[in-house]
């Protein structure tokens, strides 16, 4: 539904200029949108088809909006040929030229608000988010955006209203991401024993709560399903930026035995 809102918005603003890149740049954001967040290839081919539409007509929005959602994914969660500190620099100077050129574009100020978050840069981040959120409530993803930036400046009450409401407008896509970011934040505010649905934040939480029996099976039972993550060192290597209250779950997951090397 929102990919055909995004269409419908982009013909409401007008018909775009070369009629080719359009349909490639939507066909690459498609692909971006909708492939799994680790299938490798399809988000080099989605990298590939928004590049191209970008060498047809540079002024493609929605190109520019796909290509700073492959970054974001480049930086999270790794894609082949790109490192992660290569996408983060690149992110925000992609999502500033898909605003320039739609403004009006919830999408493209969502994009620059994740770029932002990134880059340690919350505090703008937030506001290109409320911006996202203010052209389009409905969109569900401008509400998890919101919730995300006040979790990264340490506002964790703030975050699980913006992450309710993003569930309530749509509870069934990427589900598992709000109950995650939320999770975080319950555990960063101090409620360890409200609800998390991450492994390792779940561990953290138990341990926090005196459950440190359940907290040691927790944690043993991420280290052996992620072992890219399993221990304190690589954890937060691949995690990132979440909040400044990050070492609280950091030293959670210490108490529950996870290795710091």
């Amino acid at each position: 539904f929102e990919l055909l809102e995004s269409e419908s918005r982009q013909k409401q603003r007008g018909m775009p200029d070369n009629l080719e890149a359009w349909d490639i740049a939507l066909q690459g954001f498609v692909k971006e949108y909708l492939s799994s967040r680790t299938d490798q290839e399809a988000h080099l081919q989605a990298r590939q088809l928004l590049e191209k539409a970008i060498g047809i007509d540079s002024k493609q929005s929605l190109a520019w909006i796909g290509l700073a959602r492959f970054y974001y994914t480049a930086s999270t969660i790794g894609v082949r040929g790109v490192s992660r500190m290569e996408a983060r620099k690149k992110i925000i100077d992609v999502a500033e030229r898909a605003v320039s050129l739609d403004p009006k574009n919830a999408d493209a100020h969502m994009a620059l608000g994740m770029a932002y978050r990134l880059n340690r840069q919350p505090a703008p981040g937030l506001a290109a988010c409320e911006k996202a959120v203010t052209i389009n409530p409905n969109n569900d993803e401008a509400h998890t955006c919101v919730g995300m930036a006040n979790l990264a400046l340490g506002r964790p009450e703030e975050a699980t209203k913006s992450l309710t409401k993003s569930l309530k407008l749509n509870p069934l896509r990427n589900a598992y991401r709000r109950f995650y970011f939320m999770g975080l934040a319950y555990l960063t505010a101090g409620e360890h024993d409200e609800f998390s649905s991450s492994y390792y934040a779940l561990a953290s939480a138990l341990a926090w709560s005196g459950n440190l029996d359940e907290a040691r099976t927790t944690a043993a039972k991420f280290a052996m399903m992620d072992k890219n993550r399993g221990t304190l060192e690589r954890l937060r290597q691949r995690v990132g930026y979440i909040s400044p209250n990050f070492d609280i779950v950091v030293e959670g997951l210490r108490k529950a035995g996870m290795p710091e090397k």
